[in-house]
């Protein structure tokens, strides 16, 4: 959990931390490292709130989950959600996450309409289609779980952001998306070539970024995302047996390209 600083001021009182190099901060350490050892690391020397540099911007990150509670819901007022520069350019700052007070309410209400229990139960035979055209090409042969939900998790998006769609036009999304994902984690440099500026040439889709989180901000397709499991987990395990492979290996996500990853 993390909240960014839109200045850096010397005089202020901040928690304990390093700040790294000028401008490049600890971003070359985070992407040189496991991101969970990286955090988990600070965490360790510094206790649960401490101040680090970033991806181009100073920022103070809470880890406890009493911590996160307060700046999400109990005292989410006092605070503005928002990112970096970079990362609010690629989203766009009318994205419904950047809205405040009654106007984010009233969005965020519109959006909610397409998300009711009562409307995504229309959308089981959808998801349904989605797992059954799926789970066979997982058939007699190993897959790495973590790159298959987010198949999985992106169909299901984008039938439900964009309906019926062709192959052709489905692609065309996601390599769009895949696109804007990779400059999204990556540090933000607008020089022809890097991933950063590439995202950046991605057609911008206004209103269209709602991140998952709790309290005020909190993701109005969570009841969405609860389904797509109910429905993969259910014809997976009525239809299938499997193994774990690499029993004891421990699967990770990391949000960022890390440099050895590439």
């Amino acid at each position: 959990m993390q909240w960014w600083q839109q200045h850096h001021h010397k005089h202020k009182r901040l928690p304990p931390g390093s700040m790294g190099w000028s401008y490049l901060g600890e971003t070359l350490k985070l992407y040189t490292q496991n991101p969970n050892l990286f955090f988990s690391n600070r965490q360790k020397w510094y206790g649960d709130i401490f101040k680090t540099h970033i991806l181009g911007c100073p920022c103070v990150m809470i880890s406890s989950p009493k911590a996160a509670r307060t700046v999400l819901v109990t005292q989410a007022h006092l605070f503005k959600p928002t990112y970096p520069p970079s990362k609010e350019k690629l989203i766009g700052p009318e994205a419904v996450f950047f809205q405040q007070g009654a106007y984010h309410s009233m969005l965020k209400k519109l959006v909610q309409a397409s998300f009711l229990p009562s409307t995504i139960r229309n959308s089981v035979s959808d998801v349904e289609q989605i797992v059954l055209k799926l789970l066979p090409t997982w058939a007699n042969r190993t897959i790495n779980t973590l790159q298959e939900m987010k198949r999985y998790a992106f169909q299901v998006a984008a039938i439900s952001a964009f309906g019926e769609t062709n192959e052709l036009e489905m692609e065309e999304i996601r390599e769009m998306y895949s696109c804007l994902e990779k400059g999204y984690n990556s540090y933000p440099l607008h020089l022809p070539g890097t991933s950063y500026w590439k995202a950046m040439k991605v057609p911008p889709r206004p209103n269209t970024y709602l991140p998952f989180g709790n309290g005020v901000h909190s993701c109005p397709g969570s009841d969405l995302a609860k389904l797509e499991i109910l429905v993969l987990l259910h014809h997976l395990t009525i239809s299938y047996s499997h193994i774990v492979m690499q029993m004891g290996k421990v699967m990770t996500g990391s949000f960022i390209d890390r440099v050895k990853d590439t």
